[in-house]
């Protein structure tokens, strides 16, 4: 019981001693995360008081997490990364650009309205950096060379 009042107090002095939302979602989340059959070690970390009441205070859901839970995120979050670099389908083509790498003129772009209605559409490259325009070939080339520089970035942990 002493543990459990030591770490509301400290919720409660993090969150400027109010007990607003932010307040509420935090002893929710410590509610949660304490009572999970799949996470014994944070409780017995917290009960043998390894854990501090107020590192627990401060301690974000992932931090929480059980091991399970963190394999779980981190395999949601290489797959929305490899997700992310993917090519997507083509876009609309033209000759007004040219490649700056191989000088073809056979370039994809695509057009968003960023500004307000009067002023002229934005012109973005389908690579990443957006004023760089790259051929299909050397588009391609491009996007599978950074899908291996992520995916080695992340395997070495840098990333």
């Amino acid at each position: 019981m002493i543990i459990a009042k030591a770490v509301e107090q400290a919720v409660y002095k993090t969150n400027s001693s109010k007990t607003d939302g932010s307040y509420r979602t935090k002893v929710r989340s410590l509610f949660l995360n304490l009572k999970d059959p799949k996470n014994p070690n944070l409780r017995k970390r917290v009960v043998s008081k390894e854990i501090s009441a107020e590192r627990v205070a401060t301690m974000s859901s992932e931090e929480m997490a059980s091991s399970e839970m963190k394999q779980e995120l981190k395999k949601i979050e290489n797959e929305n990364m490899k997700n992310a670099v993917t090519p997507k389908g083509e876009k609309a083509t033209t000759d007004q650009f040219q490649c700056g790498k191989c000088k073809q003129r056979k370039v994809s772009y695509s057009q968003a309205q960023t500004r307000s209605a009067d002023e002229p559409m934005t012109t973005v490259s389908s690579f990443p950096y957006p004023l760089l325009f790259l051929s299909h070939e050397c588009l391609d080339f491009y996007i599978k060379l950074l899908i291996q520089i992520v995916l080695k970035l992340i395997y070495m942990n840098i990333y």
